[in-house]
């Protein structure tokens, strides 16, 4: 979003453009221990898509945002998908024996990593091309089709635990980084 953020400024000419990184990282923050204990409950591979989609519907309203205030809402959405980090490496582990399910994390990192070097060069091409709207649009398409993949090419994992998720516990904690973003961003 970094990269992208002097064009979103310049649509939507605000000086809380720090917002889109900080609700994606609270949403992130707050997903990924609630949806750990649904994983638990529901199913690892059932929650990875759960939150997959709920990134990608935070990616179709970035797309579509007509204000600022809908593009950081679309943002949070999208952040949940920082949940699916710890996901995959539980439900790999519980799919593959032990020597290729570490195998199989380390192509995912190796993935992750590779990813991650030529997005900013994949952004600025977007960029150009089509402007921040376009960045998004590569997400909805590169969610949905990861989304459609593991539907179709991950067994879901048998393991299951009789647990609760704590939602007082996720509230309290969304309000506890909340007022420390606000007070970061404020001051």
């Amino acid at each position: 979003i970094s990269i992208a953020l002097p064009s979103i400024l310049e649509e939507f000419p605000t000086d809380q453009g720090g917002w889109l990184a900080s609700g994606y990282i609270l949403a992130g923050a707050v997903a990924a221990p609630l949806l750990g204990k649904c994983a638990d409950l529901y199913g690892k591979k059932r929650i990875l898509m759960t939150a997959m989609a709920i990134s990608g519907v935070g990616t179709v309203i970035c797309v579509l945002a007509p204000t600022f205030g809908v593009l950081i809402v679309g943002r949070v959405f999208q952040g949940v998908i920082l949940a699916t980090m710890s996901l995959t490496y539980s439900l790999l582990r519980d799919i593959f024996p032990p020597k290729p399910a570490a195998f199989a994390a380390s192509l995912t990192v190796t993935g992750m990593g590779v990813f991650s070097l030529i997005t900013p060069i994949i952004v600025g091409i977007l960029l150009a091309q089509f402007g921040w709207r376009g960045m998004f649009m590569f997400d909805v398409v590169w969610t949905f089709a990861m989304l459609f993949l593991v539907a179709v090419f991950v067994p879901e994992s048998k393991l299951r635990k009789k647990t609760r998720p704590d939602v007082i516990g996720a509230f309290l904690l969304s309000i506890g980084v909340a007022g420390m973003l606000i007070y970061v961003s404020l001051g």
